[in-house]
């Protein structure tokens, strides 16, 4: 989660087993947006966090569909993927 803190503006899908994950305010939106599923989990913490997410195996897709809506400002990172912004 402190990537999206020190990045407010981008969209940041983390892989958590076989899904890419999106955490916080912009899962409730393409939740919203994209008809998926919205779930949310305590990780330990006082109020559960929403999350929202789609197969691994997918990413291109769903990176084009968040592209979609997003616009150009946006930026859609995923750690761990060439080229992305955030690396672990």
């Amino acid at each position: 989660m402190h990537y999206q803190d020190e990045y407010p503006t981008a969209i940041i899908a983390m892989r958590v087993g076989d899904f890419y994950e999106i955490f916080g305010d912009a899962a409730i939106d393409i939740s919203e947006r994209l008809e998926l599923t919205l779930t949310s989990r305590d990780f330990g913490l006082k109020e559960r966090v929403k999350m929202v997410g789609f197969p691994y195996h997918r990413i291109d897709v769903y990176r084009e569909k968040i592209r979609d809506f997003a616009g150009e400002g946006v930026e859609i990172s995923i750690p761990g993927i060439p080229g992305s912004r955030f690396q672990p």
